[in-house]
């Protein structure tokens, strides 16, 4: 790509197709093999919302004409979004509760604690009869 004579007489584009260079784990699939992408092979989230927009909200439909397609963006979609942020805003769950939520589903099989004081408790391991001493009020 140096050789080229477009980049070579355009400081501008070499300064670009460094920088992108340098970024090449973030666009390039080959460096990003590792990363959750769900079938999306793009980090541009315009382009992915659109995507989303085509399958789901128009649902692969080709019957809107311009007119219908303004109308349908300007008062259905907007509403229906409305609803969503709505509904979004008013039943959100706090990290904390979800948190939590999670612990007592992990932790509603323990059968056996011993409180030895205050502060500190003995826990029946579920595949051993080993014992695990726990300290509640322990400050990382």
């Amino acid at each position: 790509m140096k050789d080229h004579d477009a980049v070579n007489t355009n400081p501008k584009l070499m300064k670009h197709l460094r920088n992108l260079w340098e970024r090449r784990k973030e666009w390039a699939l080959g460096f990003r093999r590792f990363t959750v992408n769900r079938g999306h092979n793009t980090n541009n989230y315009c382009e992915a919302s659109i995507q989303i927009f085509k399958d789901i909200v128009l649902q692969r439909c080709k019957a809107f004409n311009m007119c219908a397609l303004a109308d349908f963006m300007l008062k259905t979609f907007e509403i229906y979004h409305r609803k969503r942020l709505l509904h979004f805003a008013n039943s959100r769950s706090r990290k904390m509760t979800l948190d939590s939520q999670k612990f007592f589903e992990k932790s509603k099989n323990i059968t056996e604690v011993i409180q030895v004081d205050e502060k500190i408790f003995k826990v029946q391991s579920e595949q051993t009869l080993e014992y695990y001493v726990v300290d509640s009020l322990q400050n990382k």
